[in-house]
């Protein structure tokens, strides 16, 4: 993928502290998603607990974010892990925005789709709320940003240019 990668988002509720990666290390293409959900399936009332991806930049060299240590959010609830395969890419999110526990705003569930037609899965309940579908042509999701506390409030999207 190519460079300028364009932000796209954020998608979901108002509250959580903004989340970003470095500006010094765009993103190329996505590697890995890892979510921790607290309930899969509809009906549910499932929320994405918090998400921690890795990706390579413009430079060939790999960045986890946030760290291997944490998460954006909380590692509360059920882990998954979804990796896109070396020749493939991310080119499309759907999700829901719904209400945590708390009653605040949250993502409640995300699924990744990639142009080979690889997924994910469903992790969250996307019966809880309203559904979003970011769909990408001749670009591919490459990072994250978000807005996240104890659960992830907000998410945005890198979508990078292909070559």
């Amino acid at each position: 993928m190519a460079a300028e990668p364009v932000k796209i988002g954020l998608i979901g509720g108002r509250r959580g502290r903004p989340k970003d990666i470095d500006v010094n290390e765009m993103p190329g293409y996505l590697i890995n998603i890892e979510i921790w959900s607290s309930a899969d399936g509809s009906g549910t009332g499932g929320v994405i607990s918090g998400i921690r991806f890795t990706y390579k930049d413009n430079h060939g060299i790999e960045h986890t974010v946030p760290s291997e240590d944490g998460c954006w959010g909380t590692m509360d609830g059920n882990y998954n892990k979804f990796t896109v395969q070396h020749d493939d890419y991310v080119n499309k999110i759907e999700g829901s925005v719904g209400k945590a526990p708390d009653q605040d705003l949250v993502i409640s569930s995300l699924k990744v789709d990639t142009y080979k037609g690889e997924t994910s899965g469903t992790f969250g309940d996307p019966a809880n709320g309203s559904a979003f579908t970011v769909p990408l042509k001749n670009a591919g999701i490459g990072a994250f940003f978000a807005a996240a506390e104890s659960y992830l409030n907000a998410v945005g999207f890198y979508a990078c240019p292909l070559n």
